[in-house]
């Protein structure tokens, strides 16, 4: 028997034959305007599900996912918090929340200052969006658009959004401001995988041993340095003791090979000379 020596919150796990993606990982996320650029930001995602069934391994009548996500910031932030996406499902309803862990109304906010519309909310729903596929024949509960989200540079991009997922909206007013989704059962709901433009899933420990040998990169980088500094250090002392010494030794060292040649040629010159 061969014993599993991954850690299971960091790693990929296989249940009933599926591959399931680590419960803690962590987004790489490049600008998708500048794919050619550096990572941007790195995104931490801990994916938490929960269901009850009707007996022990039996139906179940509901249950729940939460992806808490936190941005990874350099320093310490002493007020840091992590923000959620939720979904939900009841049996008894036969109705999936793409936004809460009931089945009833919630609420979908992303809040990382500087990374709107950088596809972060679209990995996270789609997340949400597969793991209601469990239930095809579910209804999914209304989506409803407040006027109070609809900012000028906000509007397009939040009804885009959830259309993108399949959802179409009845809006109370011609510029789209505000409204409901149509009734729609889960299985006519799209799965959206344009965050794989320019949003990698690492898992965590992979990530961490990456960082581990930057670090340890940077810090013989460091020592290399220092040793550098201390011998310029070193040399300049020398220099200011013993100018004359200091300009010689430098001349040698600095043209030695030209000093081997020339004392070449002139050994066989005067071996030339002699015979001759």
């Amino acid at each position: 028997m061969v014993a599993n020596l991954s850690i299971p919150s960091f790693s990929n796990n296989y249940i009933k034959g599926q591959n399931v993606k680590p419960k803690i990982h962590v987004l790489a996320v490049k600008d998708k305007s500048k794919l050619d650029k550096p990572v941007i930001a790195y995104i931490v995602v801990e994916r938490t599900e929960k269901a009850k069934s009707y007996n022990d391994g039996g139906q179940i009548y509901e249950a729940s996912i939460t992806l808490s996500y936190q941005l990874i910031q350099i320093g310490i932030t002493p007020f840091r918090t992590a923000q959620s996406f939720q979904g939900g499902y009841s049996d008894i309803q036969n109705q999936v929340s793409l936004s809460s862990v009931s089945a009833g109304n919630g609420a979908i906010f992303l809040d990382l200052q500087g990374l709107c519309g950088q596809r972060i909310g679209t990995y996270l729903m789609n997340e949400i969006v597969m793991w209601a596929k469990q239930w095809p024949d579910a209804n999914v509960n209304p989506i409803r658009l407040s006027i109070g989200q609809a900012t000028t540079d906000n509007k397009d991009r939040r009804n885009k959004f959830y259309e993108s997922f399949g959802l179409e909206f009845i809006y109370s007013d011609s510029d789209k401001k505000e409204g409901t989704s149509k009734p729609i059962k889960v299985k006519e709901l799209k799965e959206n995988l344009k965050w794989q433009k320019n949003i990698e899933v690492i898992e965590m420990m992979p990530f961490i041993e990456n960082l581990m040998s930057n670090l340890n990169k940077q810090q013989l980088d460091l020592v290399q340095s220092t040793r550098a500094i201390e011998r310029l250090g070193k040399e300049n002392q020398f220099a200011r003791s013993h100018p004359f010494k200091w300009l010689v030794k430098s001349i040698w060292y600095n043209n030695t090979n030209y000093f081997i040649l020339l004392i070449l040629i002139i050994a066989i010159g005067l071996v030339v000379w002699i015979r001759y």
